[in-house]
């Protein structure tokens, strides 16, 4: 099975909804969530995201405008505010240090994936001309 960059971005959509819903999990049972991301906001978005990534083949504008809009939401909330946590030393809004972790680690991949969308759609795009 080829990992293109549709199917990365899957990928990081079900690791970000495990960690979502283990976030969600975690602040009923202990109080508190694993990182300060606001879960039901995050699980809407996500849901959207979703929604684009199966419109991929049938309406490629709609998944190609989420995809560029993911990149700088993702990339900002998801990497670039957690990183600014970690300088700030605001790591005790988080679970753990490894909540932390697993958190830049998802959403670097999922900023990865959708560089490599927005490559093969700008590849594609000025292939055709």
């Amino acid at each position: 099975m080829k990992l293109t960059p549709l199917r990365c971005q899957w990928i990081y959509y079900w690791l970000s909804i495990a960690y979502l819903l283990t976030s969600f999990v975690t602040l009923m049972t202990m109080g508190k969530q694993l990182s300060p991301a606001g879960i039901h906001y995050s699980m809407i978005l996500f849901s959207l995201y979703a929604l684009a990534l199966l419109q991929y083949e049938k309406f490629t504008r709609v998944y190609n405008i989420v995809t560029v809009s993911a990149l700088v939401a993702f990339t900002y909330g998801g990497v670039y505010v957690n990183v600014m946590n970690l300088v700030n030393g605001d790591l005790s809004l988080y679970f753990s240090s490894s909540a932390w972790i697993i958190a830049v680690f998802i959403n670097g991949f999922g900023s990865l994936a959708n560089v490599a969308a927005f490559r093969k759609m700008i590849n594609c795009t000025y292939m055709k001309g």
